[in-house]
C-alpha cells in the first residue's frame, strides 16, 4: 500500500540494495609508446543519488605489454568544482613483463573492483585510466588490445548504506 506505481521508492530500499548502475565497454584498440602519463582507457559521468551511498568501481580489461614493460591502473574523478580538479581515488600495484617476447604483446587482463564513499551527490567524471610505468621507449603498452573480439568494461554501481 505504501508503493506508488508499483515501485520501492529509492528511500524505502534496505543496506546493501543496488540503487543504480551504469556502464561502459570499449571494443578497439588502445596503446601508447609514452612512459609516465596516463591513458583514459574508459570514462563515464555518474551522480549518486544520496551522499552516504558507497560507490563500487569495478573494471574487467583486456591489456597486452612487449618485454620489460610495466602497467598500472587507477580510477579518478574530476570534480565540476575546478578547485578540486582531478582526484585519484585508488590504484594498483605494477604489472610487470618479464618475457624474453620483444615484438608482440604478453596479454593479460586486469579485474579490477574498489569501494569508496564520495560524500556527495554531486556529477563527478570518472575515468578507468592505465599508466606505462617502465619499459623502454619504443615498447608498446596497450590498455584494450584484440580489437573487436574481446571488451573492457568499466562498472559504477551505488550501494545503499
Amino acid at each position: 500500500k505504501e508503493l506508488d506505481y508499483a515501485r520501492l521508492p529509492y528511500e524505502k530500499m534496505p543496506a546493501g540494495s543496488v540503487i543504480q548502475t551504469k556502464f561502459v565497454t570499449r571494443n578497439s584498440d588502445l596503446s601508447t609508446t609514452t612512459q609516465g602519463s596516463y591513458v583514459s582507457i574508459l570514462d563515464m559521468e555518474f551522480t549518486p543519488l544520496f551522499a552516504n551511498s558507497l560507490i563500487e568501481l569495478y573494471s574487467d580489461g583486456s591489456y597486452g605489454v612487449q618485454s620489460g614493460v610495466d602497467v598500472h591502473f587507477r580510477y579518478v574523478y574530476v570534480s565540476p568544482d575546478a578547485s578540486v580538479g582531478t582526484v585519484e581515488i585508488e590504484r594498483t600495484g605494477r604489472f610487470i613483463a618479464n618475457d624474453s617476447q620483444t615484438q608482440d604483446a604478453i596479454p593479460s587482463r586486469n579485474n579490477w573492483t574498489h569501494y569508496y564513499y564520495p560524500n556527495s551527490t554531486e556529477t563527478r567524471h570518472y575515468y578507468y585510466q592505465g599508466w606505462k610505468a617502465a619499459g623502454p621507449s619504443s615498447s608498446i603498452a596497450w590498455f584494450h588490445t584484440y580489437g573487436s573480439s574481446v571488451t573492457t568494461t568499466f562498472v559504477i554501481r551505488e550501494i545503499k548504506q
